[in-house]
């Protein structure tokens, strides 16, 4: 139900979810593949983030995060 509801979600901030499933009794999600490095690892690969950069980051954390709002869905 919550892949389901998790795929309604249209946003260019959130990884879109393509098929969800269980193959012999492990659920799965299938979701688009996102280049790059991992939140945990991008620190040590680029350095500390300019003020300006870690705030225009932010706005978009928290434009996804109330992206599922705007659908009723409660994450």
């Amino acid at each position: 139900r919550e892949a389901v509801a998790a795929a309604r979600v249209e946003h260019p901030n959130i990884v879109p979810v393509y098929e969800s499933g269980d193959v012999n009794g492990v659920p799965f999600l299938a979701m688009r593949l996102v280049p790059g490095p991992s939140l945990a690892e991008a620190p040590a690969r680029f350095g500390a983030l300019a003020p300006q950069r870690a705030l225009g980051l932010l706005a978009d954390i928290a434009a996804a995060v109330d992206a599922p709002h705007a659908q009723n869905l409660i994450h």
